[in-house]
């Protein structure tokens, strides 16, 4: 029973590094769906397990024993020396914690930086408030349909307007209202 606990200690700080949180957090007696472990992290556990404790498990161990102390407890049985292995897999742990670190160093991202307020161009402004007060000229004669017929708008507007939102200077619920404006 102690070489059990042991190893879910073990178990446990595994756990923690892949799911990225705190060995503390995680409950032994929790199901690995509850922690959080799907089928990609549940491979990748086990694959850390059988390097740790040189067994040659499948991921149908997560199922089989559904929690951290029921895998320990089974653990425990298949390795006869118990207590050589929870210190081989502390070990492997501690080499393995350590090479990520470095790994995580040299490939760490750049701090972000908050990206400046958005300020429209005010040729843009100007551009899209001429939108909205000028009359428009219709070429095309109205056609009945279903729904209210809608005038065109004058050909160099319309790009004002497509170049505004296409540059995010301009968004596309913001050039419905201005389109709405025009009646």
């Amino acid at each position: 029973a102690a070489a059990a606990t042991r190893i879910a200690e073990v178990l446990r700080e595994q756990l923690a590094g892949i799911l990225c949180c705190d060995p503390w957090d995680i409950d032994t007696t929790a199901a690995f769906n509850v922690l959080g472990v799907d089928s990609m992290v549940g491979a990748e556990f086990i694959a850390v397990v059988n390097r740790s404790f040189g067994l040659r498990e499948r991921s149908v161990l997560l199922y089989e024993h559904p929690n951290l102390a029921a895998m320990a407890a089974y653990i425990a049985t298949r390795s006869g020396a118990a207590a050589q292995a929870v210190q081989e897999a502390q070990v492997a742990q501690a080499a393995h914690t350590a090479h990520t670190a470095r790994t995580a160093q040299d490939f760490a991202p750049a701090p972000r930086t908050p990206e400046p307020a958005y300020r429209p161009a005010a040729g843009v402004v100007t551009a899209l408030a001429a939108v909205s007060t000028v009359p428009a000229v219709s070429a095309v004669p109205a056609v009945a349909g279903p729904g209210p017929a809608a005038r065109p708008l004058p050909a160099g507007d319309l790009d004002v307007l497509l170049d505004a939102i296409r540059d995010d200077r301009l968004t596309v619920d913001e050039a419905l209202v201005l389109l709405g404006r025009r009646g």
